[in-house]
């Protein structure tokens, strides 16, 4: 096996045609595919899955859907019990990569063709366990990836919905939340904490927005609108103008067919918009909802307020600080100097011992001299 990775290694990286042959017009699958199922678990090395790992990347979306009829997903699924994390991860990426690859040439309200089939062979409950469990968090990352493509335009089951989509959330994978969108059940929990307000955020991401924004406004629900509505709507609005959309345009080099799509997309978003505001007048709810927003803008400055004079003191305790350190460093700076000073004035003072000390080593030598000078003066 480990030879025959090497081989299609060599053989398919960066190369969508040597996959495509590969798939098509060799029995390859037909060999490999049961040559790993049958193979112990223990026995499973990462090597073995690379081939797939590689023609999974590689292969054109078309022909990647060719592989699931081989049941390599099903293999895969049960390769996630390996106790190895690195064969685990390339597993669930291999799954991920087919599953997307299934979306492909789908329509706005398809379901996935492979859904039925994976919930029918107990896979799907299989992955809803692994997700249930303490997994490590890249494992996460690719399961809640994996149920947005598979979910598409279908509810997400109740148990795994909240944690999925919060998943999904924190990995800005705004994509996969649009085609869970695209079923009004898990509209809810999509828009739950404030998620609206994330919208319109980047510029060069408008046309995703609004596709977004239709999927709600289009189911009708009025709670979930009257989100859509407080969010988005002056963000909306401002896209309907052609000043600004050139205005974005030229940031961002669209063409003339998207600046157009853009501004009707805003128009059809900001028509329903203002449908549900009529909706929200005669309910009386905008009066309640002033004076919500009022104390809300209270609250709001008020925090501010407490965030500045938060700021404020930290800035003057790190000033203070900052003097302490810059007064510590001068005192330092001042005992060092006068313990310099201490030592060049005991090199003084020794040198001025060491100059008496000569000075009466030069005496005794003249004494001593004077004395031999006397003797010799007595002996003549």
């Amino acid at each position: 096996i480990i030879v025959i990775e090497e081989i299609i290694e060599s053989l398919i990286e960066d190369n969508p045609e040597a996959s495509r042959v590969i798939v098509e017009e060799t029995d390859f699958f037909e060999r490999y595919i049961p040559l790993l199922n049958q193979l112990p678990l223990p026995q499973i090395k990462e090597g073995y899955l690379s081939p797939l790992n590689s023609l999974t990347r590689f292969l054109p979306a078309e022909q990647q859907k060719k592989l699931f009829s081989k049941g390599i997903v099903q293999i895969m699924i049960k390769i996630l019990d390996s106790d190895i994390f690195d064969i685990r991860i390339m597993a669930i990426v291999i799954i991920s990569h087919i599953m997307e690859a299934g979306i492909f040439g789908l329509k706005e309200g398809d379901q996935h063709p492979y859904l039925q089939q994976l919930v029918t062979d107990g896979s799907v409950a299989r992955l809803i366990q692994i997700q249930q469990s303490k997994e490590r968090e890249e494992i996460q990352e690719y399961i809640a990836e994996i149920f947005a493509f598979l979910f598409k335009s279908f509810p997400l089951p109740e148990l795994i919905r909240k944690d999925v989509i919060e998943q999904l959330k924190d990995q800005s994978h705004f994509n996969g939340i649009t085609l869970l969108a695209e079923c009004p059940d898990n509209h809810t929990a999509i828009l739950e904490d404030d998620f609206a307000s994330c919208l319109f955020i980047e510029e060069w991401m408008s046309l995703g927005y609004l596709h977004l924004t239709l999927l709600f406004l289009h189911a009708r629900h009025y709670l979930n609108s009257k989100k859509i509505v407080f969010a988005v709507r002056d963000r909306i609005e401002r896209l309907t103008q052609d000043e600004y959309v050139d205005y974005i345009g030229r940031d961002h080099d669209w063409d003339d067919l998207k600046k157009t799509e853009l501004k009707s997309k805003a128009k059809e978003a900001f028509d329903l918009i203002n449908e549900v505001e009529e909706i929200i007048e005669e309910q009386g709810e905008y009066e309640q909802i002033d004076a919500d927003q009022f104390i809300a803008e209270l609250n709001y400055e008020e925090e501010e307020e407490d965030e500045e004079e938060e700021e404020e003191k930290q800035e003057e305790d790190e000033e203070e600080e900052g003097e302490k350190i810059e007064e510590e460093e001068q005192k330092i700076q001042n005992e060092l100097k006068e313990l310099e000073e201490e030592e060049l004035k005991q090199e003084e003072n020794a040198l001025v011992i060491v100059n008496d000390l000569k000075e009466e080593e030069n005496e005794v030598k003249m004494i001593q001299q004077d004395y031999f000078n006397f003797d010799d003066q007595d002996a003549n």
